[in-house]
């Protein structure tokens, strides 16, 4: 049985240094992204002007006074606080700052583009006969979302920007579960609280909520069954098996419904995989004892798993069927070929483009509906345009990550939906700067989380946002480039960040 040993052992290692290779990987990754885009976008805009001091300066002590307060609080004990009074606190905290927000340039919005098309669909009788949901089915449980939400509170846009502000507030509280549930050292209360508020004054955020927009919808739900699946796996053994396994469904219930909203639930889902198999084979180096009680609750896991996967693909085919009775005809599985033609077109050059955009709808069109033919044809055609023009290279792509990670587009959305008389609260110059200055600090925060992360054994919470944010990096890098995507990564961007509050309080201590 030595050959089976030796086996082990080798296949630990090799695992082990898959895990160190990938953080190495994500710190440059990050240093790049993170770090030298935000530099680059701020002397090249901006140079050394007064107003890029002064405004800049604000990110500055807000971090300083988070660092200085996370370090004076880091022995106190916490029981109570944990499930109750903090997350209350964080939750009111963000849902004030939001309205407040919305009071100062969220009255009296006027939706532009896509959101302005949601908030008209979504008042149609169902079912509402849109062939454009049909063909792009990303946003037809949207307009269902919304039209719940209007027949309960009233079909205005403010409706909708208040539906946001409470979603948000969610989201807060949820990161603080979800580091809670699975970060287990002295620091997990600095780092969950840290991380909840690092979300909760992200700039961009705040500006973007004015926005009728799925996004918040699919993080909400997104991280709601992240920490649904941490308390799971917590809770499940023995005796709670049945309670388990239901929670293992709700879990994947929220994480399919979210893809309805924001397709990025399968690199959730890719991601989630990838950390489960690492630390579960990381796990088989503890002590003989705690090995024994693990391999008690495998068969269980095994079948929480299995529950997990299957409820998520049967949600998934509901949703489908849904959506085909809401919107009047069968509904698109699969739109990425859209997509693909975009972020790869020599036309496009992987951002939106009118004409670009309007070929997969004709071509779906023009072949009655048929959406394998029209993926078919719109993917032969791509193929043609990449051979002729040879405008697939390294540069394409160093350009399609720079200007998603460093373009401000998400203001010019936000600037257009605020009524004119409104719009002296958000002048573009002051909010570029300041929001930038904002990421930069945050970015600066994740590669010193990493680094530290670097040292310690497998931590699945810490894995998993870095896994979803390069798995949404390299997806960015084929599909329709927008750079108001990428709001979907900021509650794991944060998750790290607190990370590197963790660092430099540890640094402190020696």
């Amino acid at each position: 049985m030595y050959w089976i040993d030796d086996l082990k052992g080798k296949v630990l290692s090799l695992v082990t240094a898959l895990y160190y290779a990938f953080w190495r990987f994500f710190i440059l990754l990050s240093a790049y992204v993170f770090i030298c885009l935000p530099f680059q976008f701020l002397v090249t805009s901006y140079g050394a002007s007064s107003g890029f001091i002064k405004v800049s300066f604000l990110p500055l002590l807000f971090f300083s006074i988070l660092i200085g307060i996370a370090y004076l609080v880091r022995k106190r004990e916490y029981r109570t606080a944990k499930w109750m009074r903090m997350p209350s606190f964080l939750f009111l905290f963000a849902l004030f700052l939001r309205l407040g927000i919305i009071y100062l340039i969220g009255r009296g919005t006027t939706q532009i583009s896509d959101f302005m098309t949601a908030f008209q669909s979504a008042q149609k009788a169902i079912p509402i006969h849109m062939d454009h949901y049909a063909i792009f089915s990303s946003w037809g449980m949207y307009v269902f979302y919304l039209k719940v939400l209007f027949k309960l509170f009233g079909a205005s846009e403010l409706t909708g920007v208040i539906a946001n502000a409470f979603l948000e507030a969610g989201s807060v509280t949820l990161i603080y579960f979800l580091v809670m549930l699975t970060l287990r050292d002295k620091y997990a209360h600095i780092v969950a609280v840290t991380s909840a508020i690092l979300y909760a004054v992200w700039p961009s955020q705040l500006v973007y909520l004015v926005l009728l927009s799925p996004e918040f919808v699919h993080i909400f739900l997104l991280l709601l069954g992240l920490v649904l699946l941490a308390l799971t796996k917590k809770k499940i053994n023995h005796v709670s098996s049945v309670l388990g396994v239901s929670g293992y469904a709700l879990s994947a219930f929220c994480i399919s419904l979210s893809g309805f909203f924001k397709s990025t639930d399968k690199i959730m889902i890719i991601a989630l995989i990838i950390s489960m198999f690492f630390v579960y084979l990381d796990s088989q180096s503890l002590t003989r004892e705690k090995c024994v009680k693990k391999i008690t609750i495998i068969p269980f896991r095994l079948v929480g798993i299995t529950v997990f996967l299957t409820s998520y693909l049967i949600a998934n085919a509901l949703g489908f069927m849904f959506l085909d009775y809401f919107v009047g005809r069968t509904v698109n599985r699969d739109p990425s070929p859209h997509y693909i033609n975009i972020g790869l077109s020599s036309d496009s050059r992987g951002v939106w483009n009118p004409e670009v955009s309007g070929e997969y709808g004709k071509a779906v069109v023009e072949s009655g509906f048929d959406y394998d033919k029209a993926g078919k044809i719109i993917m032969d055609s791509l193929k043609k345009d990449i051979d002729q023009n040879k405008h697939i290279t390294t540069q394409f792509f160093i350009k399609k990550l720079t200007d998603a990670w460093q373009g401000m587009d998400y203001l010019y959305f936000s600037q257009e939906t605020i009524k004119p008389e409104k719009r002296i609260y958000i002048q573009r110059s002051e909010s570029a700067i300041f929001i930038q200055s904002y990421y930069l600090m945050t970015g600066i925060l994740v590669f010193l989380g990493c680094r530290f992360i670097l040292k310690e054994k497998i931590n699945q919470i810490f894995f998993l946002s870095a896994l979803f944010i390069v798995g949404f990096m390299l997806l960015m890098l084929f599909l329709e480039n927008q750079p108001r995507y990428k709001v979907v990564s900021y509650p794991y961007i944060c998750i790290l960040a607190g990370s590197g509050i963790r660092y430099l309080i540890a640094r402190f201590e020696g």
